[in-house]
């Protein structure tokens, strides 16, 4: 199969680097801190899904030591524990004439415990009825950045 290669120069290569230029500006813009009431709920869902079930573990750990105070130390650190969210950002299709609509969100929250903040990103899907939003999958920073469709 013969090789081909792609020479970029002069008035090429300036296109293709104000098209570049266009596309990341394109998705930089869509790229913002908005998000609905719907969207925030489903996240919060999701974040306490993750969460609780941790806590749960926990709490029997330290409920198998045998010292009282030690106990009533670590239950009361885990009962006090709750979710803060201090930064959601949102990544819309750069292409979001589409429906429905794939979304990364990146959020930062911080658990009470000492670990300081926690990023994850997420993936949720617009249901078209009642606009609705579902949790996908877990998603990463290359997907929040490169969101097309």
């Amino acid at each position: 199969m013969p090789e081909k290669t792609i020479k970029l120069s002069g008035l090429n290569a300036i296109i293709v680097f104000v098209i570049f230029i266009g596309v990341v500006l394109v998705r930089v813009a869509s790229i913002d801190q908005n998000t609905d009431d719907e969207l925030m709920s489903a996240l919060n869902i999701q974040l306490m899904s993750e969460f609780y079930p941790n806590q749960v573990a926990r709490l029997k750990a330290a409920l198998t030591q045998a010292d009282l105070d030690a106990i009533e130390e670590d239950t009361s650190s885990i009962l006090k524990a709750k979710i803060n969210i201090s930064a959601v950002i949102t990544s819309y299709p750069v292409m979001n004439f589409s429906s429905p609509k794939n979304v990364i969100v990146k959020v930062t929250y911080n658990l009470d415990d000492g670990a300081g903040d926690r990023i994850k990103f997420y993936r949720f899907k617009e249901v078209l009825l009642g606009s609705k939003w579902l949790y996908q999958a877990e998603s990463n920073v290359i997907s929040f950045y490169l969101n097309f469709l």
